[in-house]
């Protein structure tokens, strides 16, 4: 899914070492650790770089990295993802979120 939006948005394009996938992945670790700053992120995914790499082959970011790809990277991409992850899950599971109310 990341991987053909990322290629309909043309993300993919102004990829080099920091792929639309890691970029997902780092944003995931950041909401979900709270993340204070670039600095947490960057160093938490560094410090965990073994076990990132077992996620489909996530790397950690630089911090210019991840600053450049937050800038440049068209944010369409990552509303695009929700909104696919979010029907796709409520159609699994019919139950999942607040149906109906976005």
């Amino acid at each position: 899914m990341v991987r053909n939006l990322a290629k309909e948005y043309g993300v993919d394009k102004k990829n080099r070492s920091f792929s639309p996938w890691s970029h997902v992945v780092t944003l995931l670790y950041a909401q979900l650790t709270h993340a204070i700053g670039l600095n947490d992120v960057c160093d938490g995914l560094r410090h965990h770089a073994s076990r990132l790499l077992t996620i489909r082959g996530a790397t950690p970011p630089s911090r210019n990295g991840l600053s450049n790809a937050n800038k440049e990277r068209n944010a369409d991409m990552m509303e695009a993802l929700f909104w696919n992850m979010l029907s796709h899950l409520q159609t699994q599971y019919p139950g999942f979120g607040p149906s109906g109310r976005y």
